[in-house]
């Protein structure tokens, strides 16, 4: 029984499909990975925190800021591209 060259390409598209999920979360969450490297950039050229709860205080809450980000902006870059069924 002969098998068709398509046998070996469905494994290969069907992994390029399901994967594009993820690929389009992360790429409309990009904008988050802009706002970390800005809120560093900041806490380093102008901010002067004197004692060591105000740094924890601003790491903390630009982490929570960067997470918010990347899930709220990753979501919507994601229902964006999903396929119209």
């Amino acid at each position: 029984m002969r098998r068709f060259p398509v046998d070996g390409v469905v494994p290969i598209t069907h992994a390029f499909v399901t994967r594009w999920h993820w690929r389009a979360f992360v790429i409309g969450g990009g904008s988050a990975f802009w706002l970390l490297a800005y809120g560093l950039f900041y806490w380093v050229s102008r901010l002067s925190l004197d004692s060591f709860s105000s740094v924890v205080l601003y790491l903390g809450y630009l982490f929570l800021l960067v997470i918010l980000d990347f899930l709220v902006t990753g979501q919507s870059f994601g229902l964006r591209c999903s396929p119209a069924d």
